[in-house]
């Protein structure tokens, strides 16, 4: 028989920049202010909330200089470009039901040995994948989204429907997504299921409209998985229109249900400037856009370039951009492309191309063919600051690229995350 292996005991790992940041801040007591939101003591989705937002932004910054620092690049990194909103600012949230219930030191203190424990329809407790905080308004989203949770939860609770266990695969409630664009108020009420049943979404609509509520679009997802995630969903439009129609920059967006478009659009439009302003198009220049999604950086870049390709590994996103660029007479091409497989070889010359890649950056086959393709300009977006200073690292060391800036923009008030913009040229 062979030797049994001693099992490490496992380390605690080092805080995170941001977690090292918040706790600094309240060992000084300085910044500080009083929380709006009554769940903040458990709720993970804005961990920020009691510093003040002037700070916020002081620590953001800082948080983007450190990781370019930390690579070695010496770079002027802006001051963060503050919300235009810190509050009701998203339009986009998801939540979700759990057969656990978390109770927060509020509703603790608040006399919570009264409160069902057996159902939740809020964002997961601290460091839990199982237990939910039930929450009956989020200040991030508008008072019209927090009225259809709330209108959610109570007919949930009163058909008697059981939220989804991982564990024994039972229950049927799984998520609820929910969207409000500000631009033209359209709705979305997306609820997700473990299985598809029809007359249980007719039901939902029928309880909806009998509280006054109508949501542009009702549409059912369907997750067969195990997973706490709302990807690989069986879409089925149960009522209302099959798209919603926001806008950004002046430019028409139609979304599909599970479609990803920015979450705070005032701040987006921030961002969408700097992006245009680094770009320094004169209405000639060939530009490439690599993980366009659903047209957001692309459309705007396309108002003022000779052309533009944008390249994006998921296929509904790359139809959505196609049906956008239509609606805003526009021409782009737009191709499917998995970028983590690097760029396609025929792809010809680009003046500009910009990147704005998921939170763990560019892939370095992508970044060694970008080195190749070796336009003379590079605007990256990144919202995570270590990847994206990594990634820039890279192309200044091994491309040959002078790194000629960075602006922070804070699309997240009260979060961690932050987006930045950096420039590159040929040096």
């Amino acid at each position: 028989m062979g030797r049994r292996r001693r099992r490490k005991k496992r380390q605690n790992p080092r805080p995170s920049p941001a977690l090292r940041a918040l706790e600094t801040v309240r060992q000084e007591g300085t910044h500080l202010v009083e929380p709006r939101c009554y769940y903040v003591e458990g709720c993970g989705g804005c961990t920020w909330q009691e510093v003040a937002y002037g700070h916020q932004l002081e620590l953001k910054r800082e948080l983007v200089r450190d990781a370019f620092a930390g690579q070695g690049l010496e770079v002027e990194v802006a001051p963060t470009t503050p919300s235009p909103q810190v509050y009701d600012y998203r339009n986009k949230m998801e939540f979700t039901f759990s057969d656990q219930r978390w109770l927060t030191a509020s509703e603790i203190r608040d006399g919570g040995e009264d409160l069902r424990r057996d159902f939740a329809l809020g964002m997961f407790g601290p460091k839990s994948m199982y237990k939910v905080i039930d929450i009956e308004t989020c200040p991030l989203q508008s008072e019209r989204a927090n009225e259809l949770l709330r209108a959610t939860r109570r007919w949930a609770l009163a058909r008697g429907h059981a939220p989804f266990r991982a564990k024994t695969r039972e229950g049927l409630l799984r998520f609820v997504v929910i969207r409000h664009a500000r631009a033209t108020d359209q709705t979305l009420l997306l609820l997700v299921t473990n299985v598809r049943d029809a007359a249980l979404m007719q039901d939902f609509a029928e309880f909806l409209a009998s509280e006054g509520l109508r949501p542009t679009s009702l549409a059912n997802g369907v997750v067969d998985s195990h997973q706490h995630a709302t990807t690989g969903m069986e879409i089925h439009v149960d009522a209302g229109a099959e798209l919603l129609e926001d806008a950004l920059a002046g430019l028409r967006f139609q979304l599909a249900p599970d479609a990803f478009f920015q979450v705070n659009p005032s701040a987006a439009e921030e961002l969408v400037g700097r992006v245009l302003t680094c770009a320094e198009l004169q209405g000639q220049e060939r530009v490439l856009d690599l993980y366009c999604g659903a047209g957001t950086l692309s459309l705007p870049l396309a108002q003022r370039a000779g052309g533009v390709t944008g390249l994006e590994a998921s296929a509904p996103a790359i139809e959505s951009a196609r049906r956008n660029a239509a609606l805003n007479g526009l021409a782009a091409e737009f191709a499917v492309c998995d970028l983590n497989a690097g760029l396609p070889k025929d792809l010809g010359q680009f003046d500009l191309v910009v990147t704005d890649p998921p939170r763990p950056g560019m892939h370095p086959r992508l970044l060694r063919g970008l080195a190749r393709l070796a336009p003379a300009r590079i605007v990256s977006v990144g919202c995570k600051p270590g990847p994206q200073a990594e990634n820039c690292a890279y192309l200044v060391r091994e491309a040959g690229y002078r790194l000629e800036g960075v602006w922070p923009v804070d699309l997240f008030p009260h979060g961690h995350h932050v987006e930045a913009v950096a420039l590159l040229t040929r040096a």
